[in-house]
């Protein structure tokens, strides 16, 4: 008799028991959908591994309703796909038209020359070509010295057989040269150019850059609900 009458009790609490792992997430207001960051290497009674697997849409119902086709729709018409987070962070996704459940981004990147920053390279080897023979005409028109001696009048006289001819000092006197101008002209080659060609010294490989922040790994897992 006494057996009896806990009987129910029991029954019950063999039920909370078994369903624990299922009234508990609802009683605690943990939605079907839910993501979390999982540290353990089986998931949890009820979650299921963000892996991108195909799973029944029959058997996890309740999880279909909500995520539906949002992360692959290239499946039958009885499954549908788990996100995969592997090897990816979450990133709240914005109202721009197109970015719903969307992925994307690299752990590594090549820089384009826009996106560097302004610098200078050093000189190199840098050559200028000749501009190619030329003369230039030089002309001379000739020139002379003007100018003259200066001139002192004077006479002669006779003197008989015998006898002595004298002649006066022309006394200081100074002979004035008139200076003169080469005239020569160099004419012009006329414009020309010269080509400079080379390169500026060479620097960096173009190798790629990480981008990857530090990070610890962990599984991601979604809540399927109840009827999973």
């Amino acid at each position: 008799m006494f057996l009896k009458a806990f009987l129910p009790l029991i029954l019950a609490f063999e039920l909370v028991e078994v369903q624990a792992d299922c009234v508990l997430p609802s009683f605690f207001g943990v939605p079907v959908g839910t993501i979390v960051a999982f540290a353990g290497k089986t998931p949890p009674s009820r979650w299921l591994w963000c892996d991108g697997s195909e799973i029944p849409r029959a058997q996890y119902s309740a999880l279909f309703d909500v995520i539906q086709n949002s992360f692959g729709s290239d499946i039958s018409s009885t499954n549908f796909k788990l996100p995969d987070l592997t090897a990816k962070f979450l990133l709240g996704q914005s109202l721009m038209p197109g970015s719903n459940f969307a992925t994307g981004g690299s752990s590594i990147i090549t820089l384009t020359e826009n996106q560097l920053p302004s610098h200078k390279h050093g000189t190199g080897t840098i050559t200028i070509e000749s501009s190619g023979s030329h003369i230039h005409n030089v002309t001379d028109p000739g020139h002379d010295h003007g100018g003259f001696t200066g001139s002192a009048p004077g006479s002669t006289g006779n003197s008989g057989q015998g006898g002595k001819l004298n002649s006066a000092p022309a006394g200081t006197h100074n002979h004035n040269i008139i200076a003169g101008k080469t005239g020569i002209t160099i004419n012009s080659a006329g414009d020309h150019s010269h080509s400079v060609s080379g390169d500026t010294a060479s620097v960096g490989n173009g190798a790629s850059i990480n981008i990857m922040p530090p990070y610890q790994t962990v599984n991601y897992i979604i809540y399927a609900g109840c009827d999973s």
